[in-house]
């Protein structure tokens, strides 16, 4: 998938599975990669600028052995961002749709 194209929308889908109940960095990567082929360097880094935006939030829980992992969730701003987001997605890939003709019927 074309670089540019994931650029503008991994925010949103990182969002959007933290709200599905994809806690850990594992779980969030292992579908990015598999869907998006998005790698760790990229989450990380993500995660880190939507916990500053107050976006997500987390805690620490101690496993049965190993560092702690963090469990991110959905703040309220987090929530209502997400959803602001998911209709401007809509509204963005509908116009797009309508200019490749394939909304024409």
């Amino acid at each position: 998938m074309n670089t540019q194209f994931k650029k503008g929308v991994i925010d949103l889908c990182v969002l959007a599975l933290v709200s599905q109940g994809f806690q850990t960095v594992y779980q969030i990567t292992s579908v990015l990669k598999q869907t998006l082929d998005v790698n760790e360097n990229t989450i990380y880094p993500m995660l880190r600028r939507l916990t500053e935006k107050a976006y997500l939030s987390f805690e620490k829980e101690q496993g049965v052995s190993g560092a702690p992992k963090k469990l991110y969730r959905l703040t309220r701003e987090g929530e209502s961002y997400l959803k602001d987001e998911r209709l401007e997605w809509e509204t963005f890939t509908q116009s797009v749709q309508t200019i490749l003709g394939e909304n024409n019927e």
